[in-house]
């Protein structure tokens, strides 16, 4: 019927079979029922209004109802990996700005995509990941939004997960991200230079920095987001502030060292 005909389709293809798909007549019975009752059923229903020729969202008012759907747990929470690919189809082929804005103003509807994420990582369902990776690295996240969604910490994790293609659009969505956050673009890779010759050794006093500290700086997005990795300043709480040390008493007198009383000088004359 048509459900195996639009499993058997390509996420990029499910929405243009959904939008040709015209029932004959109004079902019936049970068959009613288990269509109505069914949200993937009721998403591919709704999308053939909400989306344009080019699989992307109409308008506003369009943007507003798919925001409805997937807040709502009887639709949103119970989609599949059909119904969830058809979600991330519509939205990548939206290029209005304003669009994507109001989607991702909507903390509900970046939360629903955030438990589809962790809910892909965690069964290691690895094409379904990246195409949420892939999903969010279209969407014009801000910082309020990462840490209201907690999206941030989510793509952060996912570069600890076996799939080199998963890990690999993990670092490059952080990445992306952090140069969001700190107001500069992602910067490409330079091109290779000449060499030049080896720089002299540093002094043994000087700091290095451990290789595995760098890899938790670049990775470490809570903290550039948050701010909350940056150096700690030394105390300059006034004298009078600091803690000090209780100050042992000593004696008013020191004991004076005991020394035998001199000997009498001999008399002159002694008496006989």
């Amino acid at each position: 019927g048509c459900t195996g005909c639009w499993l058997g389709l390509e996420p990029q293809d499910r929405l243009a079979r959904a939008q040709q798909i015209v029932p004959p007549a109004r079902p019936v019975g049970p068959a009613r029922g288990a269509m109505e009752n069914d949200p993937n059923m009721a998403l591919i229903s709704a999308m053939t209004e909400l989306c344009g020729q080019n699989d992307e969202i109409r308008g506003a008012p369009q943007m507003k109802q798919l925001i409805s759907l997937l807040a709502s747990d009887e639709t949103g929470g119970a989609l599949d990996e059909t119904g969830q690919d058809l979600v991330a189809t519509s939205l990548k082929a939206t290029e209005d700005a304003a669009l994507l804005d109001a989607f991702v103003r909507s903390e509900a509807a970046l939360k629903r995509l955030v438990k589809w994420l962790e809910a892909s990582m965690s069964g290691e369902r690895a094409d379904q990941t990246r195409v949420l990776l892939s999903l969010f690295a279209h969407l014009p996240m801000t910082v309020e939004a990462l840490m209201a969604s907690k999206a941030g910490h989510v793509v952060n994790n996912a570069r600890k997960v076996e799939n080199e293609a998963v890990k690999k659009a993990a670092v490059e969505l952080v990445k992306a991200w952090k140069a969001m956050s700190s107001g500069k673009p992602a910067a490409p890779k330079p091109p290779p230079v000449a060499k030049r010759p080896a720089a002299p050794a540093p002094a043994p006093d000087a700091k290095r920095v451990r290789p595995e500290a760098a890899e938790d700086e670049d990775f470490g997005l809570d903290s550039a987001l948050s701010g909350a990795g940056a150096p700690r300043k030394a105390s300059l709480k006034p004298d009078h502030l600091r803690a000090r040390r209780p100050v042992q008493q000593l004696p008013s007198t020191l004991p004076s060292r005991s020394r035998p009383p001199p000997a009498p000088a001999p008399d002159a004359a002694a008496p006989r």
